[in-house]
């Protein structure tokens, strides 16, 4: 059974086969999110309405039951976003189902200059979900 994510404690070692990492990129029109999900070769990937908390939670419990039932045992979902104009109230809804959530400084995230590229949220989302498994 996951414990509740709580601030003040320490997160464990990410462990790769025992953690669902998710990444959203939110925009003024839907939600994207992607995933990184033991057990499962796809990136699954869903777009979901603006402020669907229970959507985004509803994606996570289905991706914890696909992995669980290709023998994998998930203890820790971990979700990530870059902070934008409502960031912080998605961080403690989504703390307050018992998940752990990391808000991103958009400027700390590291993107490669020589190579400049289209940004959109589809790209967006899947560098960070990828990122987050490194």
């Amino acid at each position: 059974m996951r414990k509740a994510f709580d601030l003040r404690h320490p997160t464990t070692a990410f462990e790769h086969d025992s953690t669902v990492v998710a990444a959203m990129e939110l925009s003024g029109k839907s939600w994207i999110i992607s995933g990184a999900v033991p057990g499962v070769s796809r990136q699954p990937k869903k777009t979901l309405p603006v402020g669907d908390i229970a959507g985004v939670k509803a994606v996570l419990d289905g991706w914890v039951g696909e992995s669980t039932r290709s023998g994998q045992r998930i203890v820790r979902i971990v979700v990530g976003f870059e902070a934008g104009r409502d960031g912080f109230w998605i961080a403690r809804e989504l703390m307050a189902l018992g998940l752990e959530v990391y808000v991103m400084q958009a400027a700390s995230i590291p993107v490669d200059r020589r190579h400049r590229r289209v940004k959109t949220d589809r790209i967006d989302v899947e560098l960070h979900a990828s990122r987050a498994c490194a």
